[in-house]
Formats: C-alpha cells, structure tokens, sequence
C-alpha cells in the first residue's frame, strides 16, 4: 500500500506599492506626456496651425486695425502719449499709464492743463453731456467716495488732493496711506472709467475721419478669438496624440500593458481577483482614469506661446482644468486611505501596483 504524502502549501507574500512609489509613478508618466506636448506644441502642431490658418496674416490686420483704433482715441484726446511720440499698437499700454498719471495730476493741480480728463474729454468737448458725466463719476464714486459732487460739479476731495501732489513733485514723496490711495484711485476711478469709456465708444460707435471704432475693435476681436481657439485646439490635439501614443499604443505592443513610466520604475500593474497582468480592455479602461487625471495639462501646455495669465481666460482649458484638479484631489486622497496604497483609477479597474520582484516570484509560484 502506497504512502501518501501531503505537500506543503507554499505562499507568497506580495506587497503593493508604497504610497510615495505610487505617487511617483504618476509624476512619471504625467511628466513624460507634458513635457512631450510641451515640446510637439510649440516646434510642431501650433506653427503647423498658425501656417494653415494664415495666422500671420491676420496678426498684420490685426496690428493695421489697433493702429488706426489708437489714432482715433489720440487724435480726439482720449488717449495720450509722453512727448505725443510713440504711438505705436505695442505702446497702447504704457501711454494708458501715462495718461492716468496725468489724469490724476490733472485732478489734483487746477492749474495743470485739465484736457487730461478723459472722461471730461469725451462727455463734455465731444459729446456736450454733462448729465451724464455727472452720471458716470457718480457710478465710479459709489464705493470710494474721493468726490464731492456740488452744484453739478465734480471735485475731488482736499484731502485726496493734499495725498496726490507729492506724488508729482520730484523733491516730495507719499505716505504709505497716501500711496494705497492712490492705487485705489487708478484702479477703481481711472481704469473701470476707462474701460467703461472704450465700452461706450464700440456701443455708440464713436466715429471720426472715417474711423470707426466698433469697426476696427471688431476686427481686433475676431482675430484674438481665432488665436485662442488656435491655442485651444492645439493644445488639445498634442495632448490627445501624446497620450494615445504613451498610454495606449505603448502598453498595447508592451509584454505585461506597461506605461514608459512602469517600465522606468520597475512595476507591474496585476488584476486583484486571478493576480494576471492586466488584459488589454481592462489597461486601455486604466489608460482613461489616468486621462482623466492629465485633463489640466492641456491649458498649460501653450505657456511660452501665450502670457502665463492669459492661460486661465482661454475657453473650455480652465473649466476642464478644474474637472482634473478635482478629480487628482479625490484620486490623491482615496490612495491616501487606502490600505492598499491604489489610486481611485487602480480601485475602479481592481487592479494593484507591485514590484517587478514580487510579479516574478509570484509568476515562478504559479508556474508559468
């Protein structure tokens, strides 16, 4: 009669990724896709639209059209520049904060030549309205109070006077209240009137010598919204061809679905209930949670093209920016408490993130 002899059960332990080696992993792979796009946006797919689009022609018409809108405000004093030279479409701001300089010290001097108010300029010289540049001040000065209005009269208050005219004398200088004021009073008096001012100029289509000024600000805008939806398109293009190439094709003609970055770092991605290397359906589904978490990259990918503040106003980049930043929060968060040390992507797909090492020991116990 033969013995039987029971063989020992052998287990191997398999550990999941540590927080800090999870997280880099994403770092990785979310490095490798930007700084990619970063690189095809700007020597490829943006220059490559700009040339389709005739872009360049346009930026031409659009400098031709600023020019002749600038003259219109020069020419009818309400805008000026420092010596009247430069006067060119890229000296548009810097004569802007000369002309509120000046405008405060038109206010503050009455012997200073007083064709420096603006907004007197065009309500009383060009449009002889004088209710309703009493109305206009009036809206300006609801929630600051520098103006006294008497006897239909706007007059800034003395003691914003007896502030400001140290300000315009060179042996002189301004209390730090003094210089808050002032501040204030450029932002909220000059800049919102001026802005108020060009607002009403397009609406009443304010035109001299032929020139119109919504005529000319249309073509500006036109071409401003064709180089933002250049911008978006764009970037949104380099970031879908980045991704599909790292984050599906790699890991579809990969041996085990890898990314470059689980190639990188040495670390195997296996499904929770039969611990196999994830199918492709089920990686390509993984490759979408972690497109997901890129989602904000897109708006940042045209910095360089584009001033860095001009990146939160482009339409439809901030608002999906904002869809990712909540979705990496929870994402960062769930791996937090998670005694497993998963992603919200790796639990939704029932998968975990091991080393190379355990993957080997456990494919040698499993005998294939």
């Amino acid at each position: 009669m033969g013995e039987v002899v029971e063989q020992e059960q052998q287990y191997v332990d398999i550990h999941p990724l540590k927080k800090g080696k999870r997280a880099l992993l994403f770092l990785g792979d979310f490095f490798i896709v930007f700084l990619l796009s970063l690189l095809l946006f700007h020597v490829g797919v943006y220059p490559l639209g700009r040339y389709i689009a005739k872009y360049d022609d346009q930026i031409t018409s659009l400098h031709q059209a600023q020019v002749r809108r600038d003259k219109l405000l020069y020419d009818n004093e309400l805008l000026f520049a420092k010596n009247g030279e430069n006067k060119d479409y890229d000296d548009f701001e810097n004569n802007l904060v000369f002309t509120c300089d000046e405008f405060i010290h038109a206010w503050t001097d009455s012997s200073y030549s007083q064709k420096y108010n603006v907004f007197a300029g065009y309500f009383l010289n060009i449009e002889n309205q004088p209710e309703a540049y009493i109305s206009f001040y009036k809206a300006l000065d609801e929630k600051t109070g520098f103006f006294s209005f008497e006897n239909d009269n706007v007059v800034l208050k003395e003691y914003y006077v007896n502030e400001f005219l140290p300000a315009f004398d060179p042996k002189d200088s301004m209390s730090s209240k003094g210089q808050t004021d002032y501040q204030t009073f450029e932002n909220k008096i000059f800049v919102q009137g001026y802005s108020k001012l060009l607002s009403i100029l397009e609406s009443e289509d304010f035109t001299r010598d032929g020139i119109s000024y919504a005529s000319e600000q249309q073509i500006i805008t036109n071409v401003l919204n064709n180089g933002r939806t250049l911008i978006v398109v764009g970037s949104i293009v380099t970031f879908l061809l980045v991704w599909i190439v790292f984050h599906l094709v790699i890991p579809l003609f990969s041996k085990r679905r890898k990314t470059v970055g689980m190639m990188m770092l040495r670390i195997e991605r296996i499904h929770k209930k039969n611990f196999d290397c994830l199918s492709i359906p089920m990686a390509h589904l993984s490759s979408f949670y972690s497109l997901a978490a890129y989602a904000f990259m897109p708006m940042f990918i045209p910095w360089g093209s584009t001033n860095f503040n001009e990146l939160f106003s482009l339409p439809v980049l901030f608002p999906l920016a904002l869809f990712s930043l909540a979705y990496l929060i929870g994402s960062t968060a769930f791996m937090l408490f998670d005694p497993f040390n998963r992603s919200l992507g790796d639990f939704l797909c029932q998968s975990y993130c091991i080393q190379n090492d355990d993957y080997d020991l456990l494919v040698q116990q499993k005998g294939y």
